[in-house]
């Protein structure tokens, strides 16, 4: 009866450790890859130059810029980009769905990005220099 109570506890136990992900991991970026490009992977520390849109989930335009470049992996930019930079080759496009904790979180942004919003970040990787 006693190895029964404390396998029953067990079992009632085991859905508290199998929760979702997102709560009791840090979020992720999520990367979808829509168009692969040629050569050498960027990498920590090449200075990328890219084209990138980011808009909020329900489409408003935030920031477009083309031609921006910067280090990657330096934090010149919000993590959220630099992580979907990388390993991005000469003419890929990808999209990011970027979570709080990978840009400004619970801050927001001035008036363009409210706190603990999503955002939606489409990017081409122009080249490596």
């Amino acid at each position: 009866m006693i190895f029964r109570s404390i396998l029953l506890s067990m079992l009632l136990l085991l859905p508290a450790c199998d929760r979702d992900p997102i709560t009791i991991q840090p979020s992720k970026v999520h990367v979808v890859e829509e168009r692969p490009g040629e050569g050498p992977p960027a990498k920590v520390g090449d200075v990328v130059v890219i084209d990138y849109t980011v808009r909020l989930p329900d489409g408003s335009l935030v920031l477009e810029e083309q031609g921006f470049d910067f280090r990657l992996g330096t934090g010149v930019v919000i993590e959220g980009i630099d992580d979907g930079v990388e390993g991005m080759q000469r003419g890929g496009w990808r999209r990011i769905s970027c979570p709080p904790n990978k840009h400004w979180g619970a801050r927001g942004y001035a008036d363009r990005i409210p706190p603990r919003s999503m955002l939606n970040i489409e990017l081409t990787l122009v080249r490596i220099r």
